[in-house]
C-alpha cells in the first residue's frame, strides 16, 4: 500500500506540473533605460494586485490606468518582468511591439526574440542591456 501511495505522489507532482518560463529585461549600464511595450506589461499579468505587479507598475510613467501602452524606466541595475508562458521558450512574443532605449532603440518582435535572449538561468530568461 506504502508503495501505491509514494507511486501515486510521484505521478501527481509530475502530471500536476506545467514547466513554464519567464522572461526578463535586466538594465547592466550605469544609465536610465526606457523600455516601451505595445500593450503594457500589466494588460499581460493575469493577477491585478501583488508584489509583482506593483513592482511593475512602480516603473511605469505614463499612468497606471493606461493598458494600451507602457513605457517604463528602468534604472542601472534594475530588471523587470516581461512575461512568462507554460511550456518552452520559442519565437513568442505576447506583444505587438518592445522597445528598449538607450542610446539607439532595440526592437524586439517574434522573429528575433530568441537572438536577444542573452542569459539563462533554470526557466527564467534574460535579456541583458549592456
Amino acid at each position: 500500500m506504502k508503495k501505491h501511495i509514494v507511486l501515486l505522489s510521484f505521478l501527481l507532482s509530475i502530471i500536476s506540473c506545467y514547466p513554464g518560463y519567464n522572461v526578463y529585461i535586466i538594465n547592466n549600464t550605469n544609465s536610465k533605460i526606457e523600455l516601451q511595450t505595445y500593450p503594457s506589461i500589466e494588460k499581460r499579468i493575469g493577477i491585478k494586485q501583488g508584489i509583482s505587479y506593483n513592482k511593475i507598475n512602480s516603473k511605469k510613467i505614463n499612468g497606471i490606468d493606461n493598458f494600451e501602452e507602457g513605457i517604463y524606466n528602468l534604472n542601472p541595475n534594475d530588471s523587470i518582468f516581461l512575461f512568462g508562458n507554460r511550456g518552452s521558450l520559442g519565437n513568442y512574443l505576447p506583444f505587438n511591439s518592445v522597445k528598449i532605449k538607450k542610446y539607439d532603440t532595440l526592437e524586439i518582435k517574434n522573429s528575433n526574440l530568441l537572438d536577444n535572449i542573452n542569459y539563462k538561468k533554470g526557466h527564467k530568461y534574460y535579456i541583458v542591456i549592456r
